[in-house]
């Protein structure tokens, strides 16, 4: 185990935090999942940063427990009724008709791609998957790299997320003693743990139903169309049944898992149970509460489907509908979807191997977080030294984000940007977290001079005591010195920065807004 990475996956939802640890080799191992109830989260949405982190916490320590092994870093999951995606595409041409595609130019036509999307200040890109590319006129190629053509196009899917549930997230995994190596969005990681490569091709859309949302990601020719979620999820069915029976909400959960179905006609009329009352125990009759439990299933399942006609996505999916997540458990719940979907349902399997304990559909997005830190670190290395990778997870190539849209912490990475004259750090190379702000210079300019200085900034110069900006220098340089690359970044804003004019190290501007600079012998 020793010789293994540990990868930890952290589902932080609605209800509880599910967290998910397995070991890296040819093929990932899970070795164990727990889960914690959680009360700091409201629809997706922090609400009790405390709550929310002591419940990270308490879901790790017995993942720590049951493992034996340290755990210091995190691949999370994100959601929330606020996240939201959009397509978009962009086109180029190659500096040289009837010659090889090579990763600059993939690089240029997805970059073109993000920067053409129409995406709001007080949002977040969390992800920026090609959907496919057209090398000259032919559509739905996977990797154009290597093929001869004159012109480049993409189609990208790029799901944002308010900046402010983003950091609050972060802050929730920091404060639990993790570091955060990666945000992740939920939908794509519960793909990942229990639809198959057949399905995707052909079609198909998943629902994953938690406690807070229902995350739903639609899949068309292989590759993401949409993901988005709807507000209705089982909290809303276990507040429905506390107000109809006059109970408590611990109760009526717990009705619901044991004697709950999601369709009414799947229950005998002259069917009673006991429940709990003021005058010690009374009765009900179940049909009506599973009448009540259909009438929110069908409302959570007709709000999806008109989000997703809304969206212009195939409908219905030829591939059927696939279920998972906590309130996948509800008995008859796969005959309502094929109802209301119009096509074929099934509860979705997660693929968890030989842990028991993770092929709960609870466990769904934590599993896939797992996966998904396995095959990124195994196309991190394949495509070190390239700003777009392609991951398995999704067959597509994906960006890891141009500019600081994101914050992640990746090894050995640093990246410049943020506005205002800041450094966003993305590593743990140097040790510490957040970023760095740095006096300006009128002439935009970064240099490597020597084995631990790097001098960059731009725009006017911030209004920063001279002590501090020289301690931001000196943790600067002691990061840079550590660090393997260096992302430059061209922006609109007067901070971002821009390409060197007087380093023979770097070419002249135009074409890339995006460079990648070497900084050791031996790294591409």
């Amino acid at each position: 185990m020793a010789d293994r990475e540990i990868l930890l996956g952290i589902d932080v939802g609605t209800t509880k935090v599910a967290a998910v640890a397995g070991a890296r080799g040819a093929e990932v191992e899970l070795l164990a999942a727990a889960s914690a109830p959680c009360r700091g989260l409201r629809r997706g949405v922090v609400v009790d940063l405390a709550e929310t982190a002591d419940a990270i916490r308490r879901a790790v320590s017995e993942v720590k427990r049951s493992t034996r092994l340290e755990l210091e870093s995190a691949w999370v999951g994100l959601t929330g009724q606020h996240m939201t995606c959009v397509n978009s595409h962009a086109e180029v041409r190659l500096p040289r008709a009837n010659r090889e595609v090579s990763w600059a130019d993939v690089e240029r036509v997805m970059a073109a791609a993000v920067n053409a999307a129409p995406i709001p200040p007080d949002r977040r890109r969390i992800h920026a998957i090609s959907r496919g590319f057209m090398v000259d006129d032919e559509p739905r190629v996977r990797n154009p790299v290597g093929l001869t053509a004159s012109r480049l196009a993409v189609d990208t899917h790029i799901v944002t997320i308010p900046r402010n549930t983003v950091e609050n997230v972060a802050k929730a995994v920091e404060q639990a003693g993790l570091s955060v190596e990666e945000l992740v969005a939920e939908p794509l990681a519960a793909a990942d743990a229990v639809l198959t490569q057949e399905e995707e091709d052909l079609g198909v859309l998943l629902v994953d139903i938690g406690g807070g949302t229902t995350d739903l990601a639609l899949f068309s020719e292989g590759s993401i169309a949409f993901s988005g979620a709807v507000p209705v999820a089982g909290n809303l069915i276990t507040h429905d049944l506390a107000v109809a029976l006059g109970i408590t909400h611990p109760q009526a959960e717990e009705i619901k898992l044991t004697h709950g179905c999601a369709r009414a006609a799947a229950v005998p009329e002259e069917e009673f149970l006991p429940i709990p009352s003021e005058e010690g125990e009374g009765t009900a009759n179940r049909r009506f509460l599973a009448e009540v439990i259909e009438a929110r299933v069908r409302e959570m399942f007709q709000l999806a489907a008109q989000k997703l006609r809304a969206a212009g996505g195939p409908w219905p999916p030829p591939g059927g509908v696939v279920l998972t997540g906590g309130g996948s458990l509800l008995p008859e719940i796969a005959k309502v979807a094929e109802e209301v979907f119009s096509c074929r349902a099934r509860l979705g399997r997660v693929a968890a191997g030989s842990l028991e304990a993770a092929r709960n559909p609870a466990f769904a997005t934590g599993v896939g977080l797992v996966y998904y830190a396995h095959r990124e670190a195994e196309t991190r290395r394949a495509d070190r030294g390239r700003q777009i990778r392609v991951l398995p997870i999704l067959g597509r190539m994906v960006a890891p984000f141009l500019g600081s849209e994101r914050r992640i912490f990746h090894p050995h990475a640093l990246r410049a940007g943020g506005g205002r004259d800041r450094w966003t750090r993305l590593s743990r190379a140097g040790g510490g977290g957040g970023d760095q702000a740095t006096p300006a210079r009128r002439q935009t300019a970064v240099h490597r001079r020597g084995p631990h200085r790097v001098q960059g900034g731009a725009g006017r110069r911030p209004h920063f005591p001279r002590h501090l900006r020289a301690r931001a220098r000196r943790a600067r340089a002691e990061r840079v010195g550590k660090a393997d690359t260096i992302t430059l970044r061209t922006g609109g804003g007067t901070a971002a920065l821009a390409e060197p004019r007087h380093s023979p190290r770097f070419p002249p501007p135009g074409g890339d807004r995006h460079r990648r600079v070497c900084l050791r012998p031996g790294h591409p």
